[in-house]
């Protein structure tokens, strides 16, 4: 994209963005029963990843051996 095709405001909603991780951060490093929440779903995020990988890569080795 080109600078004048950017959305009004972009770099002002991007810091904004910033400090409120950086608050949000804080806030769950201090409070341990937060943070418990926090990784369970981040666990679960990285194993759907993780089921997700072996097969597209199966299946593009696959694709591209009938290819060629």
């Amino acid at each position: 994209m080109t600078p004048q095709n950017l959305p009004p405001y972009l770099s002002l909603k991007i810091v904004i963005g910033l400090i409120a991780g950086l608050l949000i951060g804080g806030f769950v490093s201090m409070s341990d029963g937060v943070q418990e929440w926090l990784i369970l779903p981040g666990d679960i995020f990285i194993a759907f990843l993780k089921m997700i990988i072996v097969p597209l890569v199966l299946s593009s080795v696959i694709l591209g051996v009938v290819e060629a």
